[in-house]
C-alpha cells in the first residue's frame, strides 16, 4: 500500500512539473500537443475571393505569384521573396521595371512556378522546399484553394489590379495588411492618386483639336503581340486625357479588342479597322 501511495505521489509531482513547463517548447511525445503557431502568433484574414485564411502575424518569407511580385515591390517587400514564378534572371529587362529593379536581389531566388506569356503553373515541391510563411497570388478561388491544399501553406489571393483602379488599391491594402506594410500601402496609393490629379490638371482642359490621335497597339495579353493587339480605355491614355482612337468600342479598361468578333479579350485580337488611324 505504501509503495502504491509513493508511486501516486511521484506521478502527481511529474504531472505538475510537466504542466508547469507548458509555456516552454515541448519535445518528444509532448510536441504533437503544442501547436507551432500559437493563437497570439497568427491572425485570420479574408482575401479578395472570400477565402478565410489563417496566416502568421509576422510574415518574413513569401512566395509571390501572378501579379503580386510587382505589388510587393511597390510595398518595399522584395527582400522577403524566397521563391518566384516564371522569371528567368538572364532575360529580365527594363520593360519589366519592377523585376529589373530587383534583378540582383532576385538572381539567386529559386523559380517555383510559371507566370510568363499567359501560362500559369506552380511547382508544389519547390514551393514547400523554400519554406515561405505565406503564398501570395492574383488567382481564382479554385486555384488558390488548390495551391494551399497541395502545399499546406497559407495562400492569400488579391485582385489582379486594374491600372489606376480601385481594385489595385484594394490589392495593395490587403497585401499591406498581410505583410505588415499598411503604412507603406497608404503612401503608395496616395502618391499614385496625387500623380493622377496632377496629370489631370495639366491635360484635361486641352481641346481635342490640339491633341494628336493615339493608339495603344502591341498590347500584351497572355504574352507579347504585334500591332494587332490593341488596348481600349487604356488607363495611361485616360490619365493624360489623350485622344484615343479606340474610344467607344469597349467599356472594359485596358482590354484587348478583337474587331472580328466585336469583343474584348478575344484570343485573336485582330487590329480594328479605323480609317482615322
Amino acid at each position: 500500500m505504501k509503495k502504491a501511495l509513493s508511486l501516486c505521489v511521484v506521478l502527481f509531482m511529474l504531472l505538475t512539473l510537466l504542466a508547469g513547463c507548458g509555456n516552454s517548447k515541448a519535445t518528444g511525445f509532448l510536441a504533437a500537443t503544442v501547436p507551432e503557431n500559437t493563437p497570439s502568433g497568427t491572425k485570420t484574414i479574408t482575401d479578395s475571393v472570400g477565402r478565410t485564411v489563417e496566416i502568421p502575424a509576422t510574415v518574413k518569407r513569401m512566395v509571390p505569384l501572378g501579379n503580386t511580385p510587382r505589388m510587393i515591390t511597390y510595398l518595399g517587400l522584395a527582400d522577403k521573396v524566397v521563391g518566384l514564378g516564371g522569371m528567368d534572371p538572364d532575360k529580365i529587362n527594363p520593360v519589366t521595371a519592377y523585376a529589373y529593379a530587383n534583378k540582383d536581389l532576385w538572381k539567386s531566388v529559386p523559380i517555383v512556378g510559371t507566370d510568363a506569356a499567359g501560362a500559369t503553373d506552380y511547382y508544389p515541391e519547390q514551393i514547400i522546399s523554400v519554406k515561405p510563411d505565406v503564398i501570395l497570388c492574383s488567382y481564382t478561388k479554385e486555384l488558390a484553394d488548390e495551391i494551399q491544399t497541395k502545399t499546406g501553406i497559407p495562400v492569400v489571393a488579391v485582385p489582379m489590379g486594374t491600372l489606376f483602379g480601385k481594385d489595385y488599391e484594394d490589392a495593395l491594402r490587403l497585401l499591406g495588411d498581410v505583410c505588415g506594410a499598411k503604412d507603406r500601402a497608404e503612401k503608395v496609393i496616395s502618391y499614385i492618386n496625387a500623380c493622377l490629379k496632377d496629370l489631370a490638371s495639366r491635360t484635361s482642359n486641352i481641346p481635342d483639336t490640339d491633341k494628336p490621335t493615339v493608339l495603344g497597339a502591341a498590347a500584351t495579353f497572355k504574352g507579347a503581340h504585334g500591332i494587332e493587339g490593341v488596348y481600349t480605355k487604356y488607363a495611361v491614355f485616360e490619365a493624360i486625357s489623350a485622344k484615343d482612337v479606340t474610344k467607344g468600342i469597349s467599356d472594359i479598361s485596358n482590354s484587348n479588342f478583337c474587331n472580328d468578333c466585336n469583343s474584348a479579350f478575344c484570343s485573336q485580337r485582330r487590329f480594328p479597322a479605323y480609317s482615322s488611324i
